[in-house]
């Protein structure tokens, strides 16, 4: 047994013991792992990839980059510079895996914060990103950070200290789900562990590996980076430009079959509609601009597709007598299916959607909600400001609610319905980000949303009853984004868009 008789020490003991079990509660972990465990784990990783820069351009298949007039290459190295400029690697990575990133010339101008940084994007539900960074703050303070923020709970936790290099490596290692921060000044090849943190063992999604420079207000960042490594449990390659691709399945994600890819070049789908009887679709093409769409309808087998002229966000009427659609600088139009008699409605309005009836229309402007008589169309403001209002909103098929995707009072993307009285209340459905299309199951008993989680994406069913059960519909592969969906009138099938890539490429040494 301890006996303390100095009662200060007796508290700094306990003051000591209570910061290592709130380190522990929060993830932080005391340097368990040593440099020597990594670099024998690392030895054996299956897949690895080294680049130095030391050409004049860079590899388009494996570097994107975010600015190129920030960026020069040259045999001495790649130098990023400016406010905020990423170069973002093409590569998924699974499993253990540790990334070496070796940098000099740092220099920082101005008197806010910048930074040069190693930034590594876990596919976890937090969306965990692991950074390690040589900065400078608004006090001219020179540190090094290892930091993580979760972007998904808007959080960032750091650990700093003093460091003037303006030459280093920075490496972030994970193994299992331990992620270890450390750094080797100049050209050493020493490494002194900052911080170690169980975080998550969910894959890097593609572009979450990145490096660049960052700055706020009038400051700017200037690096060179020299060598890049990589080792890895499996690296995985995403190469060539995604293609748009409109499908129908059936609504448990089963039997997906393609619809048609756009026409004429056009680079962009978006909001499919199903028409009332479900035979058809209406959609929108672009060359990825608001200016450049176009209103398609098609059957659900691609056949006889009508161009209906320049809008987007089309929406059947109940009938199927109509289009409601927006127009850039024209506002909300009704036209027929054929794309014949356009009249517009409003010339304010925006993402306008059928109401209760044949006659009713609904849109937004300025994040305000109007309804309308489509005969008389003198809007009435059924909803005053809402916070951030994006651009989906929808009636459910009973006409009792309207679902809308907005933000809450502290700044949180959410999901959330309403009824039609002037005094109901909106209710949250569902919190996070989705895409900007809602879809109503026939019953009105839940929304279809679209969620991106990093690199993956799901289509999940948000009950709108107490207790907003939400479950996942279908499963898609890594290299397909979902970007919009809708059910059917009937509720047995989903049209949905997605971004297909090519499946990406294992490597397994470089």
């Amino acid at each position: 047994m301890i006996r303390f008789v100095n009662s200060g020490l007796l508290l700094v003991v306990t003051a000591v013991l209570l910061m290592q079990q709130a380190r522990c509660q929060s993830g932080e972990e005391p340097h368990s792992v040593s440099i020597d465990d990594i670099d024998r784990r690392v030895v054996a990783l299956p897949g690895s990839f080294t680049y130095r820069f030391t050409a004049e351009t860079i590899d388009s298949d494996i570097f994107q980059v975010s600015d190129s007039q920030n960026v020069t290459a040259a045999a001495g190295g790649l130098t990023v510079s400016g406010a905020s400029t990423d170069v973002m690697t093409t590569f998924e990575v699974h499993g253990d895996f540790d990334i070496r990133l070796s940098y000099d010339n740092l220099e920082f101008g101005g008197a806010t914060t910048t930074r040069a940084m190693l930034s590594v994007g876990l596919a976890d539900d937090r969306q965990n990103h692991c950074r390690l960074f040589r900065s400078k703050d608004h006090r001219q303070k020179q540190v090094l950070t290892a930091s993580i923020f979760r972007e998904a709970l808007s959080a960032t936790s750091n650990r700093s200290s003093e460091n003037q290099d303006s030459s280093g490596t920075l490496r972030i290692t994970r193994i299992n789900d331990r992620v270890v921060w450390s750094y080797a000044t100049g050209n050493s090849k020493t490494f002194v562990i900052g911080r170690t943190e169980i975080v998550s063992d969910s894959h890097v999604y593609s572009t979450g590996l990145r490096f660049g420079t960052f700055a706020t207000g009038n400051s700017r960042a200037s690096v060179r980076w020299r060598q890049m490594t990589l080792r890895a449990e499996k690296i995985l390659q995403h190469k060539g430009d995604a293609t748009p691709i409109l499908f129908v399945m059936n609504a448990d994600g089963s039997q997906r079959q393609q619809v048609l890819t756009p026409p004429d070049d056009y680079t962009a789908i978006g909001s499919p509609d199903w028409s009332p009887d479900g035979s058809r679709v209406a959609f929108s093409v672009s060359y990825g601009d608001d200016a450049s769409s176009r209103v398609l309808i098609a059957r659900i087998n691609g056949a006889n597709v009508t161009d209906c002229g320049p809008g987007l966000l089309p929406s059947f009427s109940p009938n199927g007598e109509l289009v409601v659609f927006s127009e850039k600088g024209e506002g909300v139009i009704v036209m027929q299916p054929d794309g014949s008699g356009r009249r517009r409605v409003s010339a304010k309005g925006w993402a306008a959607t059928w109401g209760r009836s044949n006659e009713e229309l609904l849109w937004i402007d300025r994040s305000k909600v109007y309804r309308a008589g489509l005969i008389d169309p003198k809007p009435d403001l059924l909803m005053g400001s809402v916070r951030t209002l994006q651009t989906g909103i929808s009636v459910s098929p009973n006409g009792r609610f309207i679902a809308l995707i907005h933000r809450d009072r502290e700044g949180n993307p959410v999901t959330s319905v309403r009824g039609f009285g002037q005094d109901d209340e909106l209710k949250t459905v569902y919190e996070g980000s989705v895409a900007q299309d809602v879809s109503w199951a026939p019953d009105s008993s839940a929304i279809l949303l679209t969620r991106s989680l990093r690199q993956k994406t799901q289509l999940i069913r948000a009950s709108i009853s107490l207790g907003h059960e939400v479950t996942e519909i279908g499963a898609f592969p890594s290299h397909w984004r979902i970007t919009s969906a809708d059910w059917s009138p009937d509720g047995k099938m989903i049209a949905i868009v997605a971004l297909v890539s090519a499946a990406p490429v294992e490597l397994t040494g470089r």
